[in-house]
Order: structure tokens, then C-alpha cells, then sequence
């Protein structure tokens, strides 16, 4: 699933820049964290979430 809007786009370039892997619109209900930032060395786990 992609994001909602070039905000967006612009902080998770941002995040990337600093070395980070994010994933957009993490969850599973109705209601979605718009980036989820992976946790570095925990796999399967985010260490943020922010909303935009």
C-alpha cells in the first residue's frame, strides 16, 4: 500500500536518508499509522510509528 499524500513521500525520504527502512500505512483495521519505522536490528518489529 503506497502513501496518501506528497507529505508523505517527503518524510519518508527523509527517514531513508538517515539509513532507516520504513514501511507506509502499517496495519490491519480500518485505521492505518500513515509510516512505520523498522526497528534496525530486531526484524519483524517497528521501533516508530508516525503520523503525518
Amino acid at each position: 500500500m503506497g502513501t496518501d499524500s506528497p507529505f508523505e513521500d517527503a518524510v519518508i525520504g527523509a527517514i531513508r536518508s538517515w539509513g532507516y527502512d520504513v514501511q507506509p500505512q502499517v496495519g490491519v483495521s480500518g485505521f492505518r499509522i500513515d509510516i512505520g519505522v523498522k526497528h534496525p536490528s530486531r526484524p519483524g518489529v517497528f521501533m516508530l510509528g508516525v503520523e503525518c
